[in-house]
């Protein structure tokens, strides 16, 4: 027993030595200066608003943006691919060539002073956290960010133009911790025949209503021949890459399938164009529309969000958040989070910035989330039809 309580001290002070060892350190403006005059092949990784990195950045360095959706999961330790922050196709694949190859890993934001200052519930600390864990290769973070490493060494800086895309900044978000991410949002919108809370959800065995002759729900839902006569829906897309189409053999049922599976390697925004031809086929003539894949919660409140995002003209967060009032358990993979801020991006710019990707300052949490106008989406679906 005396030496259990004699190493158990040592042994705690060895796993936090291995701690601090593996987290990532501090680097200087100069010492950066150096290794870039030296042609050292770093990985560069710019954590700042695509803005601002479009105005300027390190020569070489890649971009990353984080929707504000994917942030209490980062927190929560989910497994996610970091090239889905990656704000473009070339970025990812310079990302995956490199990172193999690197001698070393440099984050940097716009000015974080040192290490000891970045916030463990912070975007950053998560992010810095994850490549010190799954990366072999030194992780360091630019001490003084971008704004002092220009001042000092422009000439290894690129200049851009002037975009407005402004996209959230990894350093000054924190995340919080909350009973409430896994229950529905805490704001109310005016009640509509649509909503449901989690406890209804969870005693309810039919598809959730989205928008007039627009549901959701799930393989079972699809298969249920009354339930189906019961909503007048007739129309039914399949976005499952094994389950059966279960009427197809029934006159007066249609079917459209996307064979897509739940992981991190399936696209499935290629597919959203046919997706809303078909559901927008259906609901100009009145009929029902199901959109389901297996539990309901990931693929086909994919597509759901896509189509009113395309549709609706809404954000992201705006149509996340109304499918969420509707049904609470929505939880798309990060995949398909990716691919519809994506999706969003390619709809939205040059046009109007998005609420998904807005700047946020250091103070600001996800407690909060703005209120989705159901006046207003009854306005656009009206326009619509």
């Amino acid at each position: 027993m005396p030496s259990l309580l004699l190493e158990s001290p040592q042994s705690y002070r060895r796993i936090q030595i291995e701690k601090k060892k593996s987290m990532a350190k501090g680097a200087t403006v100069s010492w950066l200066s150096d290794q870039l005059s030296r042609g050292s092949f770093l990985l560069l990784l710019d954590c700042r608003p695509f803005s601002e990195f479009a105005r300027s950045h390190i020569q070489g360095a890649i971009n990353l943006t984080i929707p504000s959706l994917m942030l209490r999961r980062l927190k929560k330790g989910m497994n996610f691919a970091i090239s889905s922050l990656i704000t473009s196709e070339e970025g990812k694949a310079q990302f995956n060539r490199n990172l193999r190859n690197a001698s070393g890993i440099v984050l940097y934001d716009s000015n974080t002073t040192e290490v000891s200052s970045v916030c463990c519930g912070s975007a950053l600390g998560v992010l810095l956290k994850k490549f010190s864990e799954d990366v072999s290769a030194p992780v360091w973070l630019l001490e003084g960010g971008f704004s002092k490493f220009e001042k000092k060494y422009s000439a290894f800086c690129e200049q851009g133009e002037d975009m407005e895309r402004p996209l959230l900044s990894l350093s000054g978000l924190k995340i919080q911790d909350s009973e409430e991410d896994r229950g529905p949002l805490r704001f109310e919108p005016p009640a509509t025949p649509f909503m449901v809370t989690d406890h209804q959800e969870s005693q309810t065995k039919v598809p959730v209503q989205i928008l007039p002759h627009l549901y959701l729900g799930s393989e079972k839902d699809s298969s249920d021949l009354e339930i189906l006569k019961k909503y007048g829906i007739s129309y039914i897309l399949n976005v499952t890459h094994d389950k059966p189409n279960s009427f197809e053999h029934l006159p007066g049922f249609k079917y459209k399938k996307l064979p897509v599976e739940d992981n991190w390697r399936a696209n499935l925004s290629d597919m959203f164009p046919e997706a809303f031809q078909f559901i927008d086929e259906g609901i100009t003539q009145n009929r029902g529309v199901l959109i389901h894949c297996l539990a309901g919660v990931s693929r086909s409140v994919t597509v759901t969000i896509a189509y009113l995002i395309s549709a609706l003209n809404m954000t992201l967060n705006e149509a996340y958040d109304f499918v969420k009032q509707r049904k609470p358990s929505v939880n798309p993979n990060l995949n398909f989070m990716g691919q519809l801020l994506e999706f969003e991006r390619q709809l939205r710019t040059p046009q109007t910035p998005s609420s998904t990707t807005s700047s946020l300052s250091s103070d600001c949490s996800l407690d909060g989330e703005e209120d989705v106008d159901c006046l207003m989406v009854a306005a656009r679906f009206q326009k619509l039809s």
